[in-house]
């Protein structure tokens, strides 16, 4: 006898969701994903630039600092930060998502 083959089920988002349970709700920022959800995320530009998970940043405070070369030092909200290769990357990387 012929058999059907079985179809494949979708993957859930349980493992999802399970691998984001570890993090502190602290750390973490809202962000909406491709189905309309919020999710929570944590977001490396915060931790390096010492703000609140809950701001926002715009292109208009993050532009300036690209102009920063690397190993001088800046001011973001009244405090110090040198300039590396790493943070120029994230803050490029943040203003790319922003252009979306």
């Amino acid at each position: 006898m012929y058999k059907k083959p079985r179809k494949k089920e979708p993957p859930s988002e349980k493992p999802l969701l399970k691998e984001m349970e570890h993090k502190m709700p602290s750390e973490q920022e809202t962000f909406e994903g491709a189905n309309g959800r919020t999710k929570d995320r944590d977001t490396g530009l915060h931790k390096a630039l010492k703000v609140g998970s809950g701001h926002k940043f715009t292109a208009r405070e993050l532009t300036p600092l690209l102009r920063t070369k690397d190993g001088e030092t800046f001011k973001f909200y009244g405090k110090e930060f040198k300039m590396t290769q790493g943070l120029r990357k994230q803050i490029q990387s943040a203003l790319n998502m922003l252009k979306k």
